[in-house]
């Protein structure tokens, strides 16, 4: 009995030391954006290979003096849009083309409060991190 439990566990363990995740093409959490909405913030996170979408995000802003960051890196092709909105009558606070590697931070204010995130992916292979908040954090 001994030798059969010994012989199953040496095929077992022999059955998973041969397994491995192949993640050189893409990691696993590829295309998979990773959102975080709460008041007065906003993050989204996407890294991407040939990425196509088309989604809105509701805000829950109660101020309009922001803090936008914007980085897009490792960007080898397809195309990209962020919009964000402050009201119904998709009025714009903020727009951003999503096209090649960059590095956008600055704050705003007297634009609006926002009220929806609008990002559009064509194609789209890279990293791509958005993050909005308030900056006044003293209120």
């Amino acid at each position: 009995m001994k030798k059969l439990l010994l012989i199953s566990f040496l095929v077992i363990a022999a059955y998973f030391a041969g397994c491995k995740e192949d993640t050189t093409v893409n990691p696993p959490y590829s295309n998979t954006p990773i959102i975080a909405s709460t008041n007065n913030a906003f993050t989204f996170t996407l890294a991407a290979n040939s990425y196509s979408a088309n989604v809105e995000y509701e805000l829950s802003f109660t101020t309009d003096l922001l803090a936008y960051s914007i980085i897009v890196s490792g960007f080898s092709s397809g195309s990209g849009s962020l919009t964000v909105e402050m009201n119904a009558s998709s009025s714009y606070v903020f727009v951003e083309s999503l096209q090649g590697n960059k590095v956008v931070a600055f704050t705003q204010t007297n634009h609006g409060i926002p009220k929806k995130v609008k990002l559009v992916f064509n194609g789209f292979s890279g990293t791509f991190n958005f993050a909005l908040s308030r900056s006044d954090t003293n209120k």
